[in-house]
């Protein structure tokens, strides 16, 4: 699954707010994928991807046919994301408020993607491409931590660049 996770990673640095419809499937499998191995251990691993894979694919939908439900939703599911993985950064990855984080984490992405629409797009995809590329890569976690923001600021900068071309 690493070279799955490294095509839609690096698909997701640089068009990323062009494949929006992507950029929400892999949210929603993401947080599929977390919550349903929270809820039904780890035990159940295939019924934990199968679940993922569901909210994936209705994320995907979502996007294509709700467009506007799609933008909320993926600053909700994208902001989320983003807090977890910042509570595992800092070591705090199997807290018992792990659910308040992702809330918290979803209102401020549903705010900012309000706000920003493209910025937060290429801001999502980009950090969301590059947790899934090192996550993907088997190194230290100081190797995975510098080719993460490494990669974020890479992504940042290849779609801000598709974007000033564009205009």
């Amino acid at each position: 699954m690493n070279i799955l996770f490294l095509i839609i990673g690096g698909l997701l640095l640089v068009l990323g707010r062009k494949l929006f419809w992507l950029l929400v499937s892999v949210l929603g499998f993401l947080a599929g994928f977390y919550f349903a191995g929270q809820a039904l251990g780890s035990d159940l691993g295939w019924l934990v991807l199968l679940v993922a894979i569901a909210a994936g694919i209705a994320g995907a939908l979502i996007a294509i046919f709700l467009q506007g439900v799609a933008i909320g939703l993926a600053g909700f599911l994208g902001g989320g994301v983003i807090a977890l993985n910042l509570l595992q950064f800092l070591g705090m990855g199997e807290v018992n408020f792990a659910w308040l984080a992702f809330i918290f984490g979803g209102i401020l992405g549903v705010i900012l993607i309000g706000l920003f629409f493209d910025w937060a797009l290429i801001l999502l995809s980009s950090v969301i491409g590059a947790f899934l590329i090192a996550n993907a890569v088997e190194a230290s976690q100081v190797v995975e931590n510098v080719l993460f923001f490494a990669l974020v600021l890479s992504g940042i900068a290849i779609q801000a660049g598709i974007k000033r071309k564009k205009k």
